[in-house]
């Protein structure tokens, strides 16, 4: 071992406090940055393969009914490389010891055999026999929820009449990797099941006896979906079809695409973040070393070692801090990369998730560790490496004590000695004195960051489920309903409110953009499912126009005044412009309001209506659940309680998961900067604190000396970091925020101070980490401190 590797050696021991700390924000950059590639890149390609072995489906068609033989019609459009038909339904599972039904889709198996497009898992158990009419698949997912298994009857109200199934086997679908019913954006596999039956049973049931309802298709990679998706709308329009849409404008398949938008965004963010940290604390602890070591350095270089080579032992004590971080962050963002795929493959169904390590993203952390130590070792070493060789003999020039501006006047004779001397120490450093507050400060704003975050995530279910949602049931009918269906609920005992709405399916356009949404029409001054903006005032519903709300107005590009135009996918599928007449705040999903009267008029229809939302006597919910399970009509009853509980576990796994990180991240970020200011500060001012100790300073002035500019300087960072915090808060939300939720922005005063006393806490804890080891070292007998 060569002379300068011992002396690398000895001085990375010495610095063993700082290296420690800077290591450990490099590697929670890295391991960030390698936990969200892996996760990114795992999760990808699980959805890909899953797609893929189970031929999912390119785009779907729903007709009001077609029969067998048109589908050849189908098969025969250009670019269009496989169809299927199947019946869809949907139907109430009653479940042993609940009081409310379940709302579950049923689908068709051709001739009790699995499907070509969209082929289900089939997880345990067998598949039905074709002979027996009574026996179904359901989804594993489902399933396991309430403890169902092959071998158990469940009840079932299927097209409103009662039925016995008998489960012979559970699945897993591509079509449902997310358990959302239809029409709806919160997935929860307690509250929506699906159930596949053997064709002939469905067409008895649905009366569809030689027909269909809907298509799946697969494309040829040449052909541009647009085109399969207009021709598809001329062939089935003769059969009712309400419209060929995109695999990809499924919720299902949204949520997913969202999640792993979310989490490259995140793996992109992290290595700028920490590289910028990183820099600075290498930059303090290689400039520290290279004031204390300057006559070391000159002696070095008069022994014959070039400047190469002593610039070269330096940049070697980085870059080892550097990789050795890269190398730590490695390893524990694969292990939580393991972790976190555990979570997803509850989350998401997908059949497998292979462990994909991320080669991109290691080497993405260790270029920006690298990095890293190049810029910070060049900034440290500039100064000294243009001094002569008799220069770095000498010792530096004394700084100037001289007491500028406000100390010459009133501050200074009201100062003690001690406090004068934390002053005119970070008055004699002001590049380092502003390094370290705007370091705390990003800790800081970090903090107000996460902790708003972790607001915003609770005032998103408390407007949605409080100020916009403001109903305790919403009752769905299987087909629009004339308006005396309202009344008869609104007849029944221990309902207190009933307010109807309509809902149809529409693709709204407007220039180059097109969404396929729902319309919701509402009635004029609605007060269960209102219409509000971001300031929460109450938005009337106009007799002509729409309300959009404020992420599909974006997606649209369009404004209050704009015009769009919505081509409606049921009934008589009329085409109407409809002007936008404000944007409203909706932070679940992205739907367009309209007035419930002009709709009608629209589809010129009598009053029609497909749900109810309903305020409730709880007390006597459960009988009421009962006389609304016996009502042939109602497809669904959903409970906002739940609906809110479902929403809340959502948002809590997945990429809401990071938001706890991040907390953890911030107070990672802050204890190593405030730690390494304080063992700084400490190896530069151990000669003085033993002469002020012998000159009779206390252990406590003593203290107060050596932790003071500490705590100045995490002081003058609080302001600075609630402001930058301000902001990145608004970035923060926006890149959770997608089409299916949005999370507003909202500042507290516990968010702030929260963010301030986990600061001051880090802060206290990197000091007395700092004194701690002081008394465990040497320096204890330099000091004499007692304790």
């Amino acid at each position: 071992m060569t002379v300068l590797n011992r002396k690398l050696l000895r001085d990375l021991y010495g610095i063993k406090g700082q290296a420690c700390a800077v290591l450990l924000v490099v590697a929670t950059g890295v391991a960030l940055t390698v936990l969200m590639g892996g996760v990114y890149q795992s999760l990808l390609q699980a959805q890909a393969t899953y797609y893929e072995q189970n031929n999912f489906a390119d785009i779907y068609v729903e007709l009001s009914r077609a029969p067998n033989a048109e589908l050849a019609k189908v098969t025969d459009i250009e670019g269009v490389f496989e169809a299927e038909s199947r019946i869809a339904g949907s139907a109430q599972l009653l479940i042993n010891g609940q009081a409310l039904s379940i709302r579950t889709q049923t689908l068709s198996l051709p001739k009790g055999q699995l499907p070509r497009i969209n082929r289900p898992d089939l997880v345990v158990g067998r598949l039905p026999d074709p002979a027996r009419p009574n026996e179904i698949l359901l989804l594993a997912s489902f399933a396991s929820k309430h403890g169902l298994s092959p071998g158990t009857s469940i009840s079932a109200i299927i097209n409103g009449s009662y039925r016995d199934l008998m489960i012979t086997g559970l699945a897993r679908s591509p079509e449902f990797i997310y358990a959302i019913p239809p029409n709806s954006v919160v997935a929860d596999s307690a509250l929506f099941g699906v159930i596949w039956m053997n064709q002939s049973a469905m067409e008895a049931v649905y009366d569809l006896d030689g027909g269909f309802n809907q298509v799946l298709l697969t494309k040829t990679k040449q052909r541009e979906i647009g085109d399969i998706l207009a021709r598809l709308d001329t062939v089935t329009s003769a059969f009712g079809g309400r419209g060929a849409h995109s695999a990809l404008h499924r919720n299902a398949t949204r949520l997913v695409s969202s999640e792993l938008t979310a989490m490259k965004a995140s793996g992109r963010v992290a290595p700028v973040i920490f590289l910028g940290v990183a820099t600075f604390l290498l930059y303090l602890v290689l400039a520290r070393i290279l004031d204390a070591e300057r006559r070391q350095i000159g002696i070095l270089r008069a022994m014959g070692f070039s400047n190469i080579a002593v610039l070269r032992h330096y940049m070697k004590l980085v870059f080892v801090i550097a990789w050795g971080g890269s190398v730590l962050g490695c390893l524990s963002g694969l292990l939580m990369q393991l972790f976190m795929l555990g979570k997803y493959l509850e989350y998401f169904n997908f059949s497998h998730i292979d462990f994909i390590v991320d080669g991109n993203s290691i080497a993405l952390g260790f270029i920006a560790s690298t990095l890293s130590a190049c810029v910070s070792g060049a900034l440290a070493m500039s100064k000294l490496s243009q001094l002569s060789v008799s220069q770095t003999m000498q010792p530096p020039t004394p700084p100037v004590y001289e007491s500028p501006g406000v100390f010459r006047g009133w501050l200074l004779v009201r100062l003690d000695q001690s406090a004068k001397m934390i002053f005119r120490r970070l008055q004699r450093e002001p590049k380092r004195l502003l390094g370290s507050v705007l370091g705390i400060a990003f800790g800081m704003s970090l903090s107000v960051a996460a902790n708003t975050l972790l607001v915003s995530f609770q005032e998103t279910l408390r407007v949605n489920y409080g100020f916009i949602e403001r109903s305790d049931v919403t009752v769905s009918f299987v087909e629009p309903l004339p308006l005396s269906a309202v009344n008869e609920l609104r007849s029944l005992d221990h309902i207190i409110d009933v307010e109807p709405f309509l809902f149809v399916n529409a693709v709204l356009t407007n220039v180059n953009a097109s969404y396929r949404r729902g319309l919701f029409a509402l009635v004029d001054d609605p007060h269960l499912k209102r219409a509000v903006t971001s300031e929460q005032q109450v938005l009337s519903i106009p007799e002509n126009g729409a309300i959009l709300a404020q992420s599909l107005a974006f997606g649209l590009g369009v404004d209050v005044g704009d015009t769009i135009t919505a081509q409606i996918k049921e009934g008589r599928q009329p085409q109407v412009d409809l002007t936008v007449v404000a944007i409203m705040q909706n932070l679940l999903g992205a739907p367009a309001y309209v007035n419930l009267k002009n709709l009608n008029e629209i589809m010129r229809w009598d009053t029609r209506v497909s749900a109810v939302n309903m305020r409730i006597d709880e007390k006597h919910s459960k009988k009421l659940f009962q006389i609304l399970n016996q009502m042939p009509k109602v497809a669904q009853v959903t409970l906002k309680s739940q609906e809110r509980r479902s929403f809340q576990s959502m948002m809590d796994k997945g990429t809401g998961m990071v938001r706890f990180i991040i907390v953890a991240i911030a107070g990672i970020i802050t204890i190593c900067i405030t730690y390494c200011f304080g063992l700084i500060a400490f190896a530069e001012r151990r000669h003085d604190l033993a002469t002020l100790y012998t000159m009779g300073f206390t252990k406590a002035e003593l203290d107060f000396v050596l932790f003071g500019e500490v705590a100045l300087v995490t002081l003058m960072a609080l302001p600075i970091g609630s402001f930058a915090g301000y902001f990145l808060s608004f970035h923060l939300a926006a890149s959770f925020s997608t089409d299916i939720y949005q999370v507003p922005v909202s500042f507290t005063s516990s968010s702030y101070g929260l963010a301030a006393l986990s600061v001051l806490i880090s802060a206290y804890a990197s000091c007395w980490l700092v004194r701690r080891r002081a008394l465990r070292e040497d320096t204890i007998k330099l000091l004499k401190f007692d304790g």
